[in-house]
């Protein structure tokens, strides 16, 4: 038996009992009885965007590997559901933003592969009703070092091609950019992973990890056993139902969404693109089809205790902030047309940065989560830096195997990704809210604005 390795159980739904992190040298628990055991080189739980993602690029590279989700694929509880998500380059920071070229590329190769329609490059539209905004100027400024294709509008410019936007003194217009189907690209995702040789192996909701052994064995409600070599725990909102140690890295947030039945043509794609803006976090999607006019706000609400809190409720404020916005800036009467306001969750870390490392103790487990309310956009790309640091870091990892280690913010990400600020992976010991500094703004929907938009 490794020392301060053992079985550990995933526990109750608001508070877990004893997680891999609870205390990795405490008294090892019961496995459950199972019934079958079937075996991987890679374990991958959680069926989101990372965990697919990270399951196709494994079986690509010759892997035999399983996806065990809890829920249906797409979860309608998971971050990675839903009608919309950005996808566009217009970052602070320059890693991200030439992630995020990749990870256009990436979305037209799996459109190709599945025949699906994903990606709507109906461009995104940055912009400001202010005099002064230091992020638009940010945003241009790497938008041009990366190459990206973007055009600068004055008011005039958007007065004359975007008058929807009632307040706008300046933008900066994405051409390429635009929106990915977030459930179809799940889908999408599945269907490359299993024909490349993954098995999916949804509604399985996981009890226990054993580390008490060569393998990883992970063990389902349903008495179930899966062995691996490797596991890789994408579990986003709920990753800290089994690696409690996160608690203080890791935060979830209920994030609301309005949606708007009914609109004007002038705010229908494809003649009205994706939008935010700057100075308040809000942002938005235009109508497409049969899809419904959206709007959210990009801004760090309070922490949830639990990730499985009622979606079909918004935070405080948020109706009333968001009717506001629609009829100061997009001239839209709230009363006008039907809204239904839902939420969906944010997994932060303490930088927004995402968070793919390798577990201090045990180096046969990779943790990559922390979205932070913009990793969606990544997930055509997200699998090759996954595997990357679990094939490339992997020896470096086993040799931290003191039990005062934290976990480190210093390693290397190979490809550079998954860094706001530095091109590595990090995760830092203690949180602090990842939200834009003051920019004067006038008007405010709501109490802090994250960077990005989404």
């Amino acid at each position: 038996m490794r020392a301060g390795v053992g079985v550990y159980h995933a526990g109750a739904r608001d508070a877990p009992r004893a997680g891999l992190g609870r205390d990795l040298c405490s008294e090892p628990l019961t496995m459950p009885t199972a019934s079958t055991t079937e075996a991987f080189d890679l374990l991958v739980v959680g069926g989101g965007a990372f965990g697919l993602g990270t399951a196709a690029e494994a079986a690509r590279r010759g892997r035999t590997v399983a996806v065990i989700e809890r829920g249906p694929l797409p979860n309608p509880v998971a971050a990675s559901y839903g009608p919309s998500r950005k996808i566009r380059s217009t970052y602070t920071e320059p890693h991200y933003a030439a992630l995020a070229r990749e990870a256009m590329t990436g979305w037209r190769q799996i459109e190709r592969e599945t025949g699906a329609e994903l990606y709507l490059a109906v461009g995104n539209l940055a912009y400001t009703a202010l005099d002064e905004q230091p992020h638009l100027d940010a945003l241009e400024a790497v938008s041009r070092q990366i190459g990206a294709d973007v055009e600068l509008l004055d008011q005039a410019a958007m007065r004359a091609r975007f008058p929807q936007f009632l307040l706008a003194k300046r933008a900066i217009l994405e051409r390429d950019a635009g929106f990915v189907r977030a459930s179809a690209c799940i889908e999408a995702l599945r269907v490359v992973a299993e024909r490349a040789g993954a098995v999916i192996l949804p509604e399985r909701e996981i009890v226990a990890i054993d580390l008490d052994g060569p393998s990883v064995v992970v063990a389902t409600a349903g008495a179930e056993r899966f062995r691996g070599e490797r596991a890789v725990l994408a579990l986003g909102g709920w990753t800290k139902r089994l690696l409690p140690e996160l608690g203080d890295v890791l935060t979830q947030t209920q994030q609301g969404i309005m949606y708007l039945a009914e609109v004007p043509d002038a705010l229908r794609s494809p003649g009205f693109p994706a939008w935010g803006c700057s100075d308040d976090g809000v942002y938005g999607f235009p109508a497409w089809k049969s899809d419904p006019f959206k709007i959210a706000h990009h801004t760090q609400s309070p922490a949830v205790e639990s990730p499985d809190f009622d979606r079909m409720t918004t935070p405080a404020g948020f109706v009333d902030d968001m009717r506001a916005f629609l009829r100061d800036h997009l001239g839209i009467d709230p009363d006008a047309a039907p809204l239904r306001a839902e939420s969906c969750m944010y997994n932060l870390s303490p930088t927004s940065d995402f968070l793919i490392d390798f577990h201090p103790r045990d180096a046969r487990l990779l943790v990559a989560t922390g979205g932070s309310g913009h990793g969606f956009k990544f997930g055509s790309v997200i699998g090759s830096a996954v595997m990357d640091r679990l094939e490339i870091g992997r020896a470096r990892a086993g040799a931290r195997s003191s039990p005062g280690t934290t976990w480190s913010r210093r390693r290397p990400l190979p490809g550079g990704c998954g860094s706001r600020s530095e091109p590595e992976a990090r995760v830092a010991s203690r949180p602090r809210a990842p939200i834009m500094p003051s920019l004067g703004r006038t008007k405010r929907y709501g109490d802090r604005a994250l960077d990005p938009l989404g």
